[in-house]
């Protein structure tokens, strides 16, 4: 990888385009997630966390709202690209617990230069971006394609089986946001996430 470091971006091939889009399209969320489920399955949530709050959430900046279990947390930042370009990102993200289960709420949305929206189409950098999550430890389940909220998707399950802990996916794009909804959960139930996901909504059906 680092050979191709040297490349400006209009000589990107279209493989490269696709691995760009996997990496910051889903990997973002993805270790994110991991670290939140190593803090669930090491630590006790103070009991004031354990109370989920239905929180209805929007976001004019990332066209988007959503209900979440509770106050999400949000963080900005960027991730630079073979040290060529800079792509900016932001995450929402709410935990709940009660006795059973530990869950993580998680809203994902990166702004994508012209060089990658070029590359490839969505569901192609849906399906890379699944595949970049498969390890030793970590299984896919299932994928689907899907129409989502009349965007093309792909919804993805997969398990982390030394630990437990499930991932239901969701990828979709308009304009040049790209989003992962996603929850990780200590339950393997297939409901869960689904009223989160169903709850999105674009606050403008244009960027």
């Amino acid at each position: 990888m680092r050979n191709v470091i040297q490349k400006a971006k209009s000589n990107w091939p279209v493989t490269l385009g696709i691995l760009a889009l996997f990496i910051y399209s889903i990997l973002n969320a993805f270790f994110a997630a991991q670290q939140r489920a190593k803090q669930l399955l090491s630590q006790t949530i103070p009991e004031s966390s354990a109370t989920a709050v239905p929180s209805p959430f929007s976001s004019t900046t990332d066209n988007f709202k959503i209900q979440f279990p509770s106050t999400p947390k949000e963080q900005s930042g960027y991730k630079t690209f073979l040290a060529l370009i800079k792509v900016p990102y932001n995450s929402y993200e709410s935990v709940t617990t009660d006795d059973q289960n530990e869950t993580s709420y998680t809203v994902n949305v990166m702004t994508l230069p012209k060089e990658m929206i070029e590359d490839g189409t969505t569901q192609e950098r849906s399906h890379a971006g699944i595949e970049a999550l498969k390890d030793k430890d970590t299984t896919l389940l299932s994928t689907n394609e899907v129409t989502f909220k009349n965007k093309p998707a792909l919804e993805a399950r997969l398990v982390n089986t030394p630990n437990k802990y499930y991932f239901h996916i969701m990828m979709f794009e308009q304009g040049t946001k790209r989003y992962t909804l996603m929850t990780l959960s200590s339950s393997d139930s297939s409901e869960v996430g689904k009223d989160f996901f169903e709850s999105f909504e674009f606050l403008s059906n244009s960027l």
